[in-house]
């Protein structure tokens, strides 16, 4: 009896033994998983992370190569719609503030971000590997400091040039929970249009993608040259 006994405690003990290593091994394992998945998470959220950086850089790049160019009238879009667009001076009262400028002590009306912010999605290419899945552009302009609000707009009327405009360039790019911007400044300069860049201006004023309010083009359009100046980024 005494040795049935003995056998019976040692099977019972081995018996516990054996669960509770296969429990110590179930969270081993288990343990494992979920440190190779907050790896994977974590490497996931960096690579996310790293292409809306290099997408927003590389895109910031572009539109200061593009827009500063000395020949961006005869070959950028967006040029041309910021000349045709920002500081109009149509000679009436119609249509002066169809892209108003920002004021940010401005609490409602046109000069507020819901009236002068101007945003461009650009379409997403599920075709192209590691492209975030959204790309944005923010633009907004602001007067010059030394100008008062309150006679910008009659000083342009009465043909005052808009040398000192503030353009700013806002570029966001989010995947998933990682999101990364960058906002670009940019100063306007002003000088005396050549012959050839006057033919274009005028070009540029009756190009319904880059004029789409149809503004006209006025003798003193044609007589400025817009130059941006890359001024700082934030």
């Amino acid at each position: 009896m005494k040795k049935t006994t003995v056998k019976k405690n040692n099977k019972g003990a081995a018996m516990i033994l054996t669960i509770v290593i296969m429990t110590v091994l179930i969270i081993f394992i288990f343990s494992l998983i979920l440190v190779s998945y907050n790896l994977y998470a974590s490497q996931n959220k960096n690579l996310s992370s790293t292409r809306n950086s290099e997408a927003v850089n590389s895109l910031s790049n572009s539109i200061m190569a593009e827009i500063t160019d000395d020949d961006a009238m005869g070959k950028s879009n967006l040029y041309r719609y910021l000349r045709t667009n920002l500081a109009y001076n149509p000679g009436s009262d119609s249509d002066w503030k169809d892209w108003p400028y920002y004021d940010e002590n401005s609490l409602s009306g046109q000069h507020t971000k819901e009236a002068a912010f101007r945003y461009f999605t650009l379409e997403s290419n599920s075709s192209i590997e590691g492209l975030p899945a959204q790309t944005t552009v923010c633009m907004y302009w602001t007067i010059p400091q030394e100008v008062a609000a309150d006679t910008f707009y009659e000083n342009i009327k009465n043909g005052a040039s808009p040398k000192g405009i503030m353009l700013h360039v806002i570029i966001s790019a989010q995947t998933a929970s990682q999101y990364y911007e960058t906002e670009d400044v940019y100063k306007l300069l002003v000088r005396n249009s050549a012959p050839e860049e006057e033919v274009l201006i005028g070009n540029a004023f009756n190009d319904t993608w880059a004029n789409p309010a149809n503004h006209t083009c006025e003798a003193s359009d044609k007589g400025e040259k817009w130059i941006w100046k890359y001024v700082s980024k934030h």
